[in-house]
């Protein structure tokens, strides 16, 4: 696991989506909501008009299934940002 921050979003990167998953449960499991959000552009539907698909880009779609978003933000009690640390601690 390998911890990125880019200013606005707090993410996790997995190695693969069943390692992601995995901990989406554990991090459920802790009272903590982490999402996925990140689609490759190139699985738009504007990108599938050009003939692209999920095979053209295993790069794309690997760091696609291995990235889970925190939940940080500024309105976070410092209760909450403790059960997030904690819990991304446990995994």
């Amino acid at each position: 696991m390998i911890v990125l921050i880019a200013a606005h979003i707090y993410y996790l990167v997995f190695n693969s989506l069943d390692e992601r998953e995995r901990a989406q449960r554990a991090l459920a499991k802790a009272g903590v909501v982490a999402v996925t959000h990140y689609v490759p552009l190139y699985l738009s539907s504007v990108a599938m008009r050009f003939g692209r698909n999920s095979g053209d880009m295993p790069v794309a779609m690997s760091v696609a299934d291995g990235l889970l978003r925190l939940p940080l933000y500024s309105d976070l009690s410092v209760e909450e940002e403790d059960r997030v640390i904690n819990a991304v601690l446990d995994l």
